[in-house]
């Protein structure tokens, strides 16, 4: 934000304020619209694309509005995914291990969002932080269009 496009501390952290909306915003829609569990996989495979987006945007913004408007979506993806992904995993899996399911879901989670850091880091400095943005964000939707369907029809009931 500050040296691509050369916004202020305060902008940096409107940017930083407005996934925090989003995810709120998106919690609270969450709670009140509560999608039948037969569509909580396409809630997940919606958010994923929605936060793929959003990092593509932000890859190719030409001011820090565009990067505003596109932390918001991701926010609000982020929210769906968290809120519909872990439902899926509470609600197939018996409660006497739940603790232990989602213990070992968080850590995967973890530990990617940590190699995904260092790799990001090694990756900007090499090739640039807009680069590797829209790298990440055309990977993703790229393995989003390959491995979808085969979620969709692995689980029939959510198809």
């Amino acid at each position: 934000m500050t040296q691509e496009l050369g916004a202020s501390a305060f902008i940096y952290g409107l940017v930083g304020t407005a996934f925090a909306v989003g995810s709120l915003g998106g919690a609270t829609w969450v709670a009140s619209y509560k999608a039948p569990e037969n569509k909580h996989v396409h809630m997940v495979i919606a958010g994923l694309v929605m936060l793929a987006i959003a990092v593509l945007g932000i890859s190719l913004a030409w001011h820090w509005g565009v990067v505003l408007f596109f932390s918001l979506l991701a926010g609000l993806g982020n929210a769906i995914i968290n809120s519909y992904g872990i439902g899926i995993f509470i609600n197939n899996s018996a409660q006497e291990i739940q603790g232990r399911i989602l213990a070992g879901v968080s850590g995967v989670i973890n530990t990617g969002g940590i190699v995904a850091m260092g790799l990001a880091g090694v990756l900007i400095g090499l090739f640039g932080v807009r680069e590797v943005l829209l790298g990440g964000a055309l990977l993703s939707l790229a393995v989003l269009a390959l491995l979808s369907p085969a979620v969709f029809r692995q689980v029939p009931k959510f198809a």
